[in-house]
């Protein structure tokens, strides 16, 4: 598994095309945790402050299995989001 850190659009063409393929996926599914983390907090997401993403290329497209507010891990249990479903 191999971790990216993804702090500007410039870091995305970084990455190969089939890593790409993948982290796309895993970009929705984050999407969707990241509002969902701000509605817990009954914050905007913008308040999350979220200066980079990093993305561990674990080969599951689609389930985010860490998230990580400064230390503090919040996911107990790997996320899997359904792509066709809107936000």
């Amino acid at each position: 598994m191999t971790a990216r850190t993804i702090k500007t659009m410039y870091d995305i063409p970084k990455l190969t095309a089939d890593e790409f393929v993948r982290f796309i996926p895993d970009l929705i599914a984050w999407h969707s945790v990241a509002h969902s983390i701000a509605e817990l907090a009954d914050c905007p997401v913008d308040d999350l402050n979220v200066n980079a993403l990093i993305w561990t290329d674990d080969g599951r497209p689609g389930v985010v299995t860490s998230i990580k507010l400064g230390d503090q891990e919040l996911l107990e249990q790997p996320i899997a989001k359904d792509t066709n479903d809107n936000p």
